[in-house]
C-alpha cells in the first residue's frame, strides 16, 4: 500500500489515511488481555498506552516519508472490533467519507484472516 500512496501524493493527490486500532493489543500475552474488555495490572495499561503512542508517531513519521499529512487514529478496541456495533464502526468511516470526499478508497480485503480487518471492509464498503 505504501507504494500506491507515494504514487498518489507524488502526482499531487491528497491522500488520508485512518487507522482505526492500534494493533498494539494483538501482541499481548495471553495473562495481558486488551484493557476494555479484562482488568489489567495499571503498570501493564500504561506500558501498552505507551507503545499505542509510539506507534502513532511511528505512523505519523511514515506517513511523511510518504507524502501524507492528513492521518487519524480512531483508537477501536485492537482485535476486538467484533464487540462493537457495526452501525458505530461504519457511521466513523462515513464520517471521514463526508469530510473527505475521496475519489478512491483502500481498505482491507474481505479474506483477510485479521477479525477487525474484516469487519472495516464490511464497514467501509457499506460506507
Amino acid at each position: 500500500m505504501g507504494g500506491t500512496i507515494k504514487k498518489y501524493t507524488k502526482a499531487g493527490n491528497q491522500v488520508k489515511i485512518i487507522i482505526m486500532a492500534s494493533g498494539i493489543h494483538a501482541r499481548r500475552s495471553d495473562k495481558n488481555k486488551n484493557s476494555t474488555r479484562y482488568k489489567v495490572k495499571k503498570t501493564i495499561t500504561d506500558s501498552m498506552k505507551n507503545q499505542v503512542k509510539q506507534l502513532q508517531k511511528d505512523a505519523k513519521k511514515s506517513a511523511k516519508i510518504l507524502g501524507v499529512n492528513d492521518i487519524e487514529f480512531k483508537n477501536f478496541p485492537d482485535n476486538e472490533m467484533d464487540t462493537v456495533s457495526s452501525l458505530k464502526i461504519t457511521k466513523t468511516i462515513e464520517e471521514v467519507i463526508e469530510k473527505f470526499n475521496p475519489e478512491i478508497v483502500y481498505t482491507h480485503s474481505p479474506h483477510d484472516v485479521n477479525i477487525d480487518h474484516k469487519i472495516i471492509y464490511n464497514s467501509t464498503i457499506t460506507a
